[in-house]
């Protein structure tokens, strides 16, 4: 420990994990505690107790340290935004100190900043990790550093559920079912909703962007995708980015079916999929008719009403129901997003319309309710890089 800050779990995925990575050494690791102390502004009376945890690295991450919840931010602008957006546990990002990281900050910083100063885009959707601020820090220790302030989230990322879970307990298919509907309705549909006329396109739909929540909703964590909402792309690089988006989605929910132990091969899925996704229309097949279909439709729009997300919806709604004809979801029928079970009380967002409400909980003829989570989700790893 240095500086008010556990190093154990860092330390512990280099001993665990093949990593071509060196970790901090102790004095390294005092300076990052220390330098993340003045960025949060902490007391002399807060650094002293362990006030944080430090997760392992990433590509461009040096750690995210995980705050001790009801820890007081002495910077007064970061502690105001955090408790107006409700957020009661925080992740501090430091990037690396070297050039590859400093390239990816030098965009990111001022959009995040940006998104955390004006609400948007997607602060207040309860499935997208929220941002408190980010910036530089500089010293003369550490030079110039980016650092991201956001909100924490607790769970395994889908990567690590299919590492290491659902290959010895498969993923069960109400579970399924539910992880399917939370993608495309709380994340997918959203994110579309949030495009702008000649914006980019959020292409880079990783599983290890996703985090499994409690009762199967997933919530996407790598925020630093949505920078592309504010970048400007020709109709021909929206074109390329909304296909390679809609294979990555594809190739996402193929890998979530075969979770659940299906007898299919993962290439027999992945048809499969294709075929369901191209009836369902939610993006116009590559070769014929690129830039058609639902999505691409609503991604066109500046601010889509609710009657055009609601379309845009039971799109969506037919292809998780084409899933399920297809005998890819075991167990039950289509899950009800609107169904008794609410979202935890820290996740809370507004309410979606009633006409977008209706359209969604009426398309399917006997929806069911979730069942409680399963014990895989118990068995799930702590969440790790956040």
């Amino acid at each position: 420990m240095s500086e008010g800050v556990d190093w154990q779990e860092y330390l512990r995925f280099f001993t665990e994990s093949r990593t071509s990575q060196t970790p901090l050494d102790p004095a390294e690791r005092e300076q990052i505690a220390c330098l993340a102390a003045d960025i949060l502004q902490l007391s002399e009376a807060d650094r002293k107790p362990v006030w944080g945890v430090a997760s392992p690295p990433g590509r461009y991450a040096q750690t995210v340290i995980h705050l001790r919840r009801g820890l007081s931010l002495g910077h007064a602008v970061y502690q105001a935004r955090a408790a107006a957006l409700d957020i009661e546990e925080i992740g501090l990002k430091v990037f690396k100190a070297n050039a590859d990281a400093g390239r990816l900050a030098a965009g990111l910083v001022p959009f995040q900043e940006r998104r955390a100063q004006q609400g948007r885009p997607l602060q207040d959707c309860a499935s997208i990790q929220k941002v408190v601020g980010a910036g530089w820090h500089v010293d003369s220790r550490q030079g110039r550093r980016a650092f991201l302030i956001q909100e924490w989230i607790s769970g395994a990322t889908l990567e690590e559920n299919h590492r290491r879970v659902w290959p010895k307990t498969p993923l069960p298919g109400p579970q399924a079912q539910r992880l399917l509907a939370s993608l495309y309705r709380e994340i997918v549909l959203p994110v579309w909703s949030a495009l702008a006329e000649n914006s980019g396109i959020v292409w880079d739909w990783r599983d290890a962007q996703l985090v499994v929540e409690e009762e199967a909703r997933l919530v996407l964590i790598d925020s630093d995708c949505l920078e592309e909402l504010a970048a400007q792309r020709s109709p021909e690089q929206r074109r390329r980015q909304e296909q390679n988006a809609f294979r990555r989605l594809r190739a996402m929910t193929a890998r979530l079916l075969k979770a659940q132990g299906l007898p299919q091969s993962e290439t027999t899925i992945r048809a499969t999929v294709q075929r369901a996704w191209d009836a369902a229309g939610l993006g116009g097949p590559e070769r014929e008719a690129p830039g058609a279909g639902a999505l691409c439709a609503l991604g066109r729009i500046a601010a889509p009403t609710p009657q055009e997300q609601a379309a845009a919806g039971e799109r969506i709604e037919r292809f998780l129901a084409l899933l399920h004809e297809a005998g890819l979801l075991s167990g039950g029928g289509p899950p009800d997003l609107f169904s008794q079970r609410a979202p935890p009380k820290e996740r809370a967002c507004k309410p979606l319309p009633y006409s977008i409400k209706k359209a969604i909980s009426t398309c399917w003829a006997t929806p069911k309710a979730i069942s409680p989570a399963a014990a895989w989700s118990r068995q799930s790893p702590p969440n790790r890089k956040r």
